[in-house]
C-alpha cells in the first residue's frame, strides 16, 4: 500500500513538473509577442515592467532560514486584451522541506468574453493543528507538528455575462499525505476527524463573480463579488462526500486623492461530515486576519470582516492601518 502510494505521489509530483515547465514555457511565447504594447497598467507593472521578481529569506523554529523567490509576469494573450499575470512564488528551508506556488489569470479573448483563474502548488512544510473549535478550552494546549506532502490544482474559466459579471465551472483537486508520528495517533483519539490519513478530493462547482473596480491591481475605487461553489462525490475520485461554498465581497472608496479607505468580508461554509480538517474554514494568514496564525481556529463555519485605511508615502510606497 505505501508503495503504491509513493509511486502515485511520484507520478504526480513529475505530472506537476512538466505543467509548471509547460506553463512557463506558454508564458514565455506570449510576452515575447510583437503585439504587445510597451506601455501596460503602471500600478500593475511598476514602471512598465512585465517581469518583477525579487529574492526571499525568512526563519521560523520549524523551518530554520528560509530562500526562495517571488515574481510576477505581466503580458497580453491579445493586443486588444486586459492585461495577463503569471505569479510564481517558491522557497526552499535549511530542514530540506520546500513550497512552491504559481497562479495566473489570463484574459485572452479580446471582446472580453472569457477569461481564466488557475493555480497550482506542491508543498512538502510544517504545518501546526490546534484542534477543532473556536473556544481555547476546547483546543491543544500545545500545537502538534506535523508536515505533509500536498498537490492541488484549480482552475475558473468564467464567461462574462455583461461587462461586469461573470459565470463559469470550477474544479479543484487536492492530495495529501500526512507523515506520521509519535504524537499522531494520541491527537487523532482527541479529534476523530478526517485528514490523518493520505487522501484525494476532487471538487466540481461553479463561480460568479462580479467587479466594478477601477483597477485589478491596486484599486482605488469600485466593487467585488465572488461566490464558489464545490461538490465533492466520491464516484468523482474524492475520498470523502463533501460540500463547499464560500463568498468573498470587497469595496474600495476613495476619500481624498490617493487616500483610500477598503473593506472585505468574507464567509466559508463546509458541508457535510467528511471534510479532512485541513481543509475545513479557518482564520488567519497572510490576507485574512492578520496577525493570527492561520489555523488556530478551525470549524465547518467561518465569517470575518476587516477593513483598511491606505496612506500614500511617497510613488509607490504605502502605508495601511488595518483592523479585523
Amino acid at each position: 500500500m505505501k508503495q503504491g502510494i509513493n509511486k502515485y505521489v511520484n507520478s504526480y509530483k513529475q505530472g506537476l513538473l512538466l505543467l509548471c515547465c509547460a506553463l512557463c514555457f506558454c508564458s514565455t511565447l506570449i510576452a515575447q509577442q510583437d503585439s504587445i504594447p510597451k506601455r501596460a497598467d503602471a500600478m500593475a507593472t511598476l514602471l512598465n515592467w512585465r517581469v518583477i521578481g525579487v529574492p526571499t529569506i525568512g526563519y521560523t523554529p520549524e523551518t530554520n532560514w528560509t530562500f526562495g523567490l517571488a515574481g510576477s509576469w505581466f503580458f497580453q494573450c491579445d493586443s486588444m486584451a486586459r492585461t495577463s499575470e503569471l505569479s510564481v512564488q517558491a522557497k526552499y528551508t535549511l530542514e530540506n522541506q520546500v513550497a512552491a506556488h504559481a497562479q495566473t489569470t489570463l484574459y485572452f479573448d479580446p471582446e472580453k468574453r472569457w477569461m481564466m483563474n488557475a493555480a497550482m502548488g506542491y508543498t512538502y512544510y510544517p504545518n501546526l493543528f490546534f484542534g477543532i473549535g473556536n473556544e481555547r478550552k476546547d483546543l491543544l494546549q500545545m500545537p502538534w507538528h506535523y508536515i505533509s506532502n500536498i498537490f492541488y490544482l484549480s482552475a475558473q474559466p468564467q464567461y462574462y455575462l455583461t461587462p461586469r459579471w461573470t459565470i463559469g465551472p470550477a474544479i479543484q483537486f487536492r492530495y495529501e499525505g500526512m507523515q506520521h508520528n509519535a504524537l499522531t495517533d494520541s491527537v487523532q483519539a482527541l479529534y476523530p476527524v478526517h485528514g490523518f490519513d493520505s487522501y484525494f478530493m476532487l471538487g466540481l462547482g461553479m463561480v460568479v463573480s462580479y467587479d466594478s473596480r477601477d483597477r485589478i491591481y491596486y484599486p482605488t475605487r469600485g466593487l467585488f463579488f465572488k461566490t464558489r461553489l464545490y461538490y465533492y462525490e466520491p464516484y468523482l475520485g474524492s475520498s470523502y462526500r463533501s460540500g463547499w461554498a464560500d463568498i468573498d465581497f470587497r469595496q474600495f472608496v476613495p476619500l481624498y486623492k490617493e487616500f483610500i479607505f477598503a473593506w472585505q468580508f468574507v464567509g466559508q461554509c463546509q458541508m457535510g461530515t467528511a471534510m479532512p480538517f485541513q481543509m475545513m474554514p479557518t482564520l488567519g494568514g497572510e490576507d485574512l486576519q492578520r496577525g493570527i496564525r492561520k489555523g488556530v481556529w478551525r470549524d465547518d463555519v467561518m465569517v470575518a470582516v476587516q477593513g483598511e485605511f491606505r496612506i500614500p508615502i511617497w510613488r509607490y510606497f504605502k502605508a495601511a492601518v488595518f483592523a479585523s
